[in-house]
């Protein structure tokens, strides 16, 4: 069957072949008006319960407290022993670090970092090793 916007070529070769014009057929849905408001509030109400709003700020990062193991802790500019020694820590030393480890090393934030191994958690901390 040929078909066309009406006016095209295809439409007029159709009608000089003696094809059958062809029908638009639409489908129709009646939704209730009632069950659209139902569907409305629904939605509403997901909205207004959502935990997290449309540009509201993240939660801020959870800070965590070590007591210092080792007898010399390094502390480095990055996740790893050839990075920079920037400061040293002392046995018992308390240390607030973020819950971030990465190949072993505990960001302790502001660029640095420290062998997770020799930290060890101070009572009543939120991140574990």
């Amino acid at each position: 069957m040929l078909t066309g916007a009406p006016g095209s070529r295809c439409r007029a070769a159709a009608l000089k072949l003696g094809l059958p014009r062809p029908t638009r057929r639409f489908a129709v849905f009646f939704v209730p008006r009632s069950l659209l408001l139902i569907g409305a509030g629904a939605i509403g109400a997901l909205y207004l319960t959502s935990t997290h709003e449309v540009g509201s700020a993240p939660d801020p990062p959870q800070h965590c407290s070590f007591h210092v193991a080792a007898d010399v802790l390094n502390v480095r500019s990055g996740p790893g022993p050839a990075e920079h020694q920037v400061d040293t820590l002392r046995q018992g030393d308390q240390v607030n670090a973020l819950p971030n480890v990465v190949d072993g090393f505990r960001d302790l934030g502001d660029g640095r970092w420290a062998a997770q191994q020799y930290l060890l958690p101070a009572p009543g901390s939120a991140c574990a090793p």
